[in-house]
């Protein structure tokens, strides 16, 4: 369908990445955190986020957090 098109295959699979306002996405941040009693780690959070439909990475999470907590990181597995 390309060919017939003229045009590259990487167009035609191009999806656009979306901007997140940042304060939008903190509140949606907050209200997770704060719904599961403040338990909730950034891996667990990133899933609520996914289940959104908010695609974030765990370093931007981990930005946010530490605006407004004092958020410890743990490195391990899972």
């Amino acid at each position: 369908m390309c060919k017939c098109l003229n045009i590259a295959r990487s167009i035609y699979y191009y999806e656009a990445n979306i901007k997140i306002d940042e304060s939008k996405l903190e509140n949606k941040l907050e209200q997770i955190f704060h719904d599961n009693h403040d338990a909730y780690g950034i891996r667990k959070i990133k899933e609520e986020l996914q289940k959104s439909n908010y695609l974030v990475s765990r370093r931007r999470i981990v930005r946010i957090m530490k605006k407004w907590l004092d958020f410890k990181i743990y490195r391990g597995t899972i």
